[in-house]
């Protein structure tokens, strides 16, 4: 970029390339991405233990790790804490001992026990940029649709597995 670019064209120019590669920042070179995460099958199932563990009310904040690892579920696996860019969950903030934002505490929303019940649909994808959700995209889907959607590292990666390259695998 030219050195009279204005910071708002900068801007500009990263957003009108978002969601199609990863692109450095005119002004600091910095890589930059717009992550497209669909709702998976982990995250899906994540909710529905939740809904499970909580019987399905609004009943307050569990701590979701040590509640799956008591039934023997790696909570990070599923990436349960990816359901709060929907608001399907929320996480209490701020009591953690160590003095950390984190608490590790959370619980469902009202459209996060609505969706587990089969009441609620949500966009598909979310679009995440500096841990912040900047848009949805894709089709409205219910629980019973996220439970198909098995979680794809191309998906994640934004490009296609070697076997569907255009030529075929080099």
């Amino acid at each position: 970029m030219k050195p009279e670019t204005t910071l708002q064209e900068a801007r500009d120019h990263l957003h009108s390339m978002w969601g199609k590669e990863a692109v450095s920042c005119p002004c600091c070179s910095q890589k930059v991405v717009m992550y497209k995460r669909k709702l998976n099958s982990g995250m899906a199932k994540a909710l529905l233990l939740i809904y499970k563990i909580s019987n399905g009310v609004d009943f307050g904040f569990i701590h979701v790790q040590k509640e799956f690892k008591k039934i023997g579920i790696n909570a990070i696996s599923v990436e349960y804490n990816k359901l709060a860019h929907w608001r399907l969950i929320e996480e209490r903030k701020g009591d953690n001992p160590s003095g950390a934002n984190r608490s590790g505490f959370w619980k469902l929303t009202p459209l996060g026990i609505s969706f587990a019940k089969g009441g609620s649909s949500v966009k598909e994808t979310v679009h995440v940029f500096d841990a912040k959700v900047r848009g949805f995209s894709g089709e409205e889907i219910r629980i019973t649709d996220a439970i198909k959607n098995r979680f794809s590292y191309f998906d994640l990666m934004g490009f296609l597995p070697l076997n569907e390259l255009p030529g075929g695998t080099p």
